[in-house]
C-alpha cells in the first residue's frame, strides 16, 4: 500500500553543519555531510533564531506529521472495492487538515484495519478489568452483554443488586396463587359439566336401578383413551370398544357418534330401556353405563370368541366344525328370540337379528347383542306397526 507523506513540513538542512559538524560527521553516511536534519514546520519555523552553536529546541518551531490512504473521499473510495484500502469491520476516517481518508477499527474490534480479514472482534469476557461484569457475561460481535444472576437484578456491567425478601415472598406467593385457583376453577367447572350431563341423561332415575354408574376417567383409562387397536366392532351409531379393569375384568364399551345429542338420547333411552328388562344366558349382559360424558356410554359384558359371521366366513375356524356345534348355536339363538317374545316382560322384538349381532364367548355360547333397534309389546297388543329397520339386504 503506498502512502503519501503529506504535512506542512520540509527537510532542513543546517549549511553551517557542512563546515562545522558536530562530532566530525562520524554519525552520518557519506552520501550525506550534514551534521544533523530535522522535521519544522515552514510556516513557524524561522531559521535566524535558531542557534547554530547546539542541538535545535524542542520548543523552537511545531511539528506537524498526517497522512491519507488516497485523497479521494469515502464514499468515493469505497465504490471501487478492489482499491477501498479499508477492511472489514472498519471505519473510513476523514482527514482534518485537507483531503483523503484513513482507516480504524470499529469498537470492539482490533487488529490491522488495512490488511486481510480485517479487525478481529475483541471477547470482552476474557478481560475483566477493562470489561467489568458482575453477572454473566456472554461476547456479541462488537460488544457483549452481562445479565445478574438468578434472583438478582439491575445491570451487571456496574452492578447487580438481590431482590428484597418481601418482593421474592410476594411474587413467588402470588404465582402459587394464580396457579391453585386456576386449577380448583377448572376442577369445578368439570364438575359441574359431568354433574349437568349425569342430570341431563336420566342419571336421577337410572342411579336407583340395579345396574353400575362408571366415571367419564375410568373407562377412559380402560379403553385407553378409546384407541384404535381395542375397536372391537362400529355400527351406525358408534363404536364398540374393548376395555379392562384395574381387577382384571375385560367389558365392552359401546360409544355413540355421529349424531346430534337429542338423536343420541333417544337411541340411547331406547337401548337402555330394552337391556335393563332382559335376563338370559343367551343374551349379552349390561354390567352399567356412564352418564357424565356429554353422549351416555353402555358397558356391556366382554364376548371373546368375536361375532357369529366372522366363524361362518372363516374358513379357518373350528367353532362351527360339526354339525352339532352348528345346531347348538342355532339352538341357543332361538332361545333367546324366544324368551324376548314370550318371557320378557314386557316382550320385545329384537328388530335386528343378523350374524353380526350374534357373539360366541370362549365356550362357543351364542349371546344375543344390540338392542338398537327393538321393540317393545305392550300388554293386549295384537298388530304391531313394523317399518325397515336393521340393515338393509
Amino acid at each position: 500500500m503506498s502512502v503519501r507523506m503529506r504535512a506542512h513540513m520540509e527537510l532542513l538542512v543546517s549549511p553551517h553543519a557542512m563546515k562545522c559538524s558536530m562530532n566530525n560527521h562520524r554519525n552520518v553516511s557519506d552520501f550525506n555531510p550534514c551534521g544533523y536534519a530535522f522535521l519544522a514546520d515552514k510556516r513557524t519555523f524561522k531559521a535566524s533564531d535558531w542557534q547554530l552553536s547546539g542541538l535545535p529546541d524542542g520548543n523552537a518551531s511545531d511539528a506537524v506529521i498526517e497522512w491519507v490512504v488516497e485523497t479521494k473521499s469515502c464514499e468515493k473510495a469505497g465504490m471501487n472495492t478492489s482499491s477501498y484500502a479499508c477492511r472489514n469491520n472498519t471505519n473510513c476516517n476523514y482527514s482534518k487538515n485537507g483531503q483523503g481518508y484513513r482507516c480504524s477499527c470499529k469498537d470492539g474490534f482490533t487488529g490491522n484495519p488495512y490488511l486481510l480479514p480485517g479487525c478481529q472482534d475483541i471477547d470482552e469476557c476474557a478481560d475483566r478489568q477493562r470489561y467489568p461484569c458482575k453477572g454473566k457475561c456472554k461476547n456479541t460481535p462488537g460488544n457483549y452483554t452481562c445479565s445478574c444472576p438468578l434472583g438478582m437484578r439491575g445491570d451487571g456491567k456496574t452492578g447487580c443488586q438481590g431482590f428484597g425478601i418481601a418482593t421474592i415472598a410476594s411474587v413467588t406467593g402470588g404465582t402459587i396463587s394464580l396457579v391453585i385457583i386456576g386449577v380448583l376453577l377448572y376442577i369445578v367447572l368439570r364438575k359441574l359439566r359431568k354433574d349437568k350431563n349425569f342430570r341431563e341423561n336420566g342419571g336421577m332415575v337410572l342411579k336407583h336401578q340395579r345396574v353400575r354408574i362408571f366415571g367419564e376417567a375410568e373407562l377412559a383409562k380402560a379403553t385407553e383413551n378409546y384407541n384404535d387397536h381395542k375397536k372391537l366392532g362400529e355400527g351406525g351409531f358408534g363404536c364398540v370398544y374393548k376395555g379392562v379393569l384395574p381387577d382384571n375384568t375385560q367389558l365392552a364399551v359401546k360409544k355413540f357418534k355421529g349424531v346430534d345429542r337429542a338423536q343420541m338420547n333417544e337411541e340411547f333411552q331406547h337401548e337402555i330401556g330394552m337391556v335393563l328388562q332382559v335376563n338370559h344366558k343367551n343374551v349379552v349382559k349390561l354390567l352399567g353405563l356412564c352418564l357424565q360424558t356429554k353422549v351416555p356410554l353402555l358397558v356391556y359384558e366382554f364376548i371373546s370368541n368375536g361375532t357369529l359371521f366372522h366363524h361362518i366366513h372363516d374358513k379357518k375356524s373350528q367353532v362351527l366344525r360339526t354339525w352339532t356345534d352348528r345346531l347348538r348355536v342355532a339352538a341357543e339363538t332361538a332361545l333367546a328370540l324366544e324368551y324376548l317374545h314370550s318371557l320378557a316382560n314386557p316382550p320385545m322384538i329384537h328388530g335386528d337379528v343378523k350374524t353380526v349381532n350374534i357373539l360366541l364367548d370362549e365356550d362357543g355360547t351364542a349371546k344375543m347383542a344390540d338392542f338398537g333397534a327393538s321393540v317393545l309389546i305392550s300388554p293386549g297388543q295384537t298388530d304391531i306397526a313394523t317399518k325397515i329397520q336393521g340393515t338393509f339386504g
